[in-house]
């Protein structure tokens, strides 16, 4: 695309162009989206030569600034048609993840133009108004995002956040409501996707160690829907139907494995292990081991991490005593033993309930003598 674009702005809007101005505005974006297009599809390639290489990072900075002309507001809705909108915005989005990925790419990243993009792209809304915008439910912002921010050290990470939201005018209690939204469309039927709710939780995660980050929506209404995420999508692998749908779901499985054990590291004190426990976490991993059964070994290593190795650290402290001991009398209630595939987390299950009844007693007992 070409280096530099004048846009005439009269009163924030653009001039009335000419009909020849207007083909020739129409063709330049469409223009953009085809070179789009091939980057995208280089970057597809398993390796690249060094002459490729070499030609990408010096067209960088116009790649970037082709990407922020196509997401000028005012350009999508003139010259843009209805048939490529939808397209445009994960085009940029997989562009990219496509570059992120690549090793090395890390300074390629931190420029103010992917700062604009991304800030752009947590801000997209298709029906504009003169209202403040509303954070639009997209899954690939978040994603692209996550990418990102995997390439980074965490003094960069953490900054780039600041400075992506700090662009977008939003603060991180609007961010954090936002994943909240996002990871509630699991209980949609027509728009549940196993993908996007396992980047979303892989997102809460790389950003998590922002103090910013600890907002009354991330401690409030987040924990209550990951064991409720775990059970479904541990139920629904059973009934996939297609390799790829199952692959999507077992990802998800373990990226609510993987959140329950960070649940238990974060600077949230005792009170994310609480809701972990309260809002169902035996249960779910009750319901999930038929599952990870029959899940790679990746997975597995992951709820046995979690239940013998993190959840018995988190048991020293009264307060999450109590909850995993009440957690545990509901679910043995409720579910009983679980149905465990020959002799697969059987003997975890039983140290972890041993554990808990353990340390109830050792509280119970020194709680009595002081």
């Amino acid at each position: 695309g070409p280096s530099h674009c004048d846009l005439e702005i009269f009163n924030g809007d653009l001039v009335p162009l000419s009909r020849e101005g207007s083909v020739k505005m129409f063709n330049l974006v469409h223009l953009l989206l085809g070179s789009l297009f091939c980057v995208n599809n280089i970057l597809l390639r398993h390796s690249l030569s060094r002459r490729t290489a070499r030609i990408l990072v010096g067209a960088w900075p116009l790649i970037t600034h082709s990407m922020g002309i196509i997401l000028d507001g005012r350009l999508l809705s003139k010259f843009i048609s209805e048939h490529f909108l939808d397209e445009t915005y994960p085009l940029i989005c997989f562009t990219l993840m496509h570059i992120a990925s690549r090793q090395g790419s890390q300074d390629l990243l931190l420029g103010d133009d992917v700062l604009e993009i991304l800030s752009h792209l947590l801000l997209i809304d298709h029906n504009a108004s003169s209202m403040a915008k509303p954070l639009k439910l997209e899954p690939k912002a978040s994603a692209t995002l996550t990418v990102c921010l995997e390439t980074m050290r965490g003094d960069h990470r953490l900054a780039f956040m600041d400075k992506v939201l700090q662009r977008a005018h939003l603060d991180w209690n609007s961010f954090t409501l936002h994943l909240y939204h996002l990871l509630s469309r699991f209980w949609d039927d027509e728009r549940r996707d196993y993908k996007d709710t396992a980047t979303v939780l892989q997102s809460i995660v790389k950003v998590s160690l922002h103090e910013g980050f600890w907002t009354p929506n991330m401690k409030k209404l987040i924990p209550p829907l990951i064991p409720r995420i775990l059970s479904g999508s541990s139920k629904a692998i059973t009934r996939a139907r297609s390799r790829r749908r199952r692959d999507e779901q077992i990802e998800t499985v373990k990226q609510c494995i993987d959140f329950c054990s960070y649940a238990f590291l974060v600077p949230s004190g005792v009170a994310w292990p609480i809701q972990i426990f309260h809002h169902g976490i035996l249960r779910a991993i009750v319901d999930c081991i038929p599952a990870v059964a029959q899940s790679p070994d990746v997975v597995q290593k992951s709820l046995v991490n979690l239940v013998c190795t993190v959840m018995p650290s988190g048991l020293i402290f009264g307060p999450i005593i109590d909850a995993a001991s009440t957690a545990w009398k509901e679910t043995i209630a409720n579910k009983g033993e679980p149905n465990f595939e020959g002799d697969f987390f059987r003997r975890e299950w039983y140290f972890l309930k041993n554990m808990i009844m353990e340390r109830f007693m050792h509280k119970e007992i020194f709680t009595s003598k002081t």
